[in-house]
């Protein structure tokens, strides 16, 4: 963690995309004398956070709240969490654990679970079911101590140990960990790791997958999957986690359900079609007329309208939302009458 080179890259990645932002332009100023001084605090193991900006915001639908740390803790968490964490974490985590990864994500996830629907109908056709769990209140209910022990075993380095640590005990209490820290979402990826083991190599359910806190298992067998789901259950309450009772559910592969806020219908000659839900062109309905309001409080340019707009057309034409796009276009156009862009 010491290394100059090392150092820099981080303080880069940090830096890239918020450089107009007055705290990180006074600290690329002192960038230098920063990494000298914060080198030997590594080596003292002397490094202190400088505590949280706390700030909440809605995505997909929900309020999160989120603890974000000044650039300089942040590029000492990117520090350990490039050069450290993840080069022993990733590997050891299932391919299809998806979530804040690069060259993975939500595109990634949705497409593997069509590959595993259309695995399941060439054998099974529609027999079966597909549990979907949802962890209640994730991020929230991860034990420090019990995230620290996982990251140390796999590390078995105690001066590592003292900034995973200290890091993760910057969160109030003793458990939760807050969104807006990096070391946060390596631990939330990882965590529940050896559950997602247990279902694929101890259950042998093949179709599999989990986005952070939203996973399915799909089996031919809704008996078995109900065992299982249960089984599951039961080991995430070894781990502090627990699962949303309101979210899941086991339901048949003839039924139509929702994933990751799309919804999945499995046709009879096995073609699988992803649609937006009815929460998400509500939501864009919403921010439609937000956007001539903030247009005509002088808040908002046409030309951010018209961008905002094509990009939500284009996502919702990938999930065939052609009918939806044609009624959200007389919609867009009756509600930004006399705006030129």
């Amino acid at each position: 963690m010491t290394d100059s080179d090392a150092m820099l890259r981080s303080a880069r990645s940090c830096a890239s995309g918020v450089r107009w932002k007055a705290s990180v332009q006074r600290f690329e100023i002192d960038k230098l004398r920063w990494l000298a001084s914060t080198r030997e605090q590594i080596r003292n193991q002397t490094f202190k956070g400088r505590g949280f900006k706390r700030f909440d915001i809605v995505e997909r639908g929900k309020l999160r709240h989120i603890q974000s740390v000044h650039i300089s803790e942040r590029v000492v968490q990117k520090l350990l969490c490039n050069e450290i964490l993840k080069p022993v974490v990733y590997p050891r985590i299932i391919y299809d654990n998806t979530a804040s990864q690069e060259g993975k994500g939500t595109e990634l996830a949705l497409k593997r679970l069509v590959e595993h629907i259309r695995w399941h109908f060439a054998r099974y056709g529609k027999e079966g079911g597909i549990a979907l769990m949802d962890y209640h209140d994730y991020f929230g209910s991860i034990p420090h101590f019990d995230l620290g022990t996982a990251f140390l075993l796999l590390l078995d380095d105690e001066r590592i140990d003292y900034f995973i640590r200290l890091f993760l005990d910057a969160f109030d209490g003793d458990v939760g960990i807050g969104l807006g820290s990096e070391i946060s979402q390596v631990g939330a990826i990882y965590y529940p790791t050896p559950v997602d083991k247990m279902i694929e190599n101890q259950f042998g359910v093949h179709c599999h997958a989990r986005y952070m806190d939203d996973s399915y298992m799909i089996h031919h067998d809704r008996q078995y999957l109900a065992w299982c789901l249960e089984a599951v259950e039961e080991a995430l309450d070894f781990f502090g986690i627990e699962m949303n009772a309101r979210k899941t559910m086991i339901r048949p592969l003839t039924d139509d359900f929702v994933y990751l806020k799309k919804r999945v219908h499995i046709e009879d000659t096995g073609r699988v079609v992803l649609r937006l839900t009815r929460e998400n062109i509500a939501e864009e309905r919403r921010r439609i007329l937000l956007m001539r309001e903030e247009y005509d409080a002088g808040r908002m340019p046409a030309s951010s309208i018209w961008q905002s707009y094509q990009s939500w057309r284009g996502y919702a034409k990938k999930y065939n939302g052609y009918r939806t796009v044609g009624a959200m276009d007389r919609l867009f156009a009756d509600t930004m009458k006399g705006v030129k862009f």
